[in-house]
């Protein structure tokens, strides 16, 4: 009776630890919907984005393509100021608010995916004037 006890035991284990492991390592096993881009890691290298609590006041990287971490929930308005090599920003479901004009000097700038169910504008020229792509708005 001990042995098949321990069966089961083994057996429900082996099946629900691949499902459970994510959850321990603060991650998630889901991709932002329809655009096959996955989810940001939390231990994901973060060295590039400074934060005030939960708001990103600032990147000071040169990535091509850039994803903001998930638990970013506001850009301030000069967070990419003078960034002019990031093609292509990626932004956390978390994120509920963009400030004015906060992509307006990203030069090279080309599509942005927005991840989030809602999201408010400081105000709608945040691309400033240049033709950028816009995935995944509400």
């Amino acid at each position: 009776m001990k042995n098949k006890y321990l069966t089961c035991i083994i057996v429900a284990m082996v099946f629900t630890l691949p499902f459970a492991l994510p959850a321990f390592a603060g991650d998630s096993m889901d991709t932002y919907p329809a655009y096959g881009v996955n989810a940001p890691s939390p231990l994901a290298d973060t060295s590039d984005f400074v934060l005030s609590g939960t708001t990103l006041t600032s990147y000071t990287g040169t990535d091509e393509e850039v994803v903001i971490p998930e638990g970013v929930t506001r850009i301030n308005r000069d967070a990419f100021k003078g960034n002019t090599t990031m093609k292509r920003v990626i932004l956390p479901t978390s994120c509920d608010y963009i400030q004015y004009a906060v992509f307006s000097t990203c030069t090279s700038l080309e599509e942005a995916v927005l991840n989030c169910k809602t999201i408010t504008f400081g105000n709608v020229a945040i691309f400033g004037t240049q033709e950028v792509t816009v995935y995944g708005y509400p």
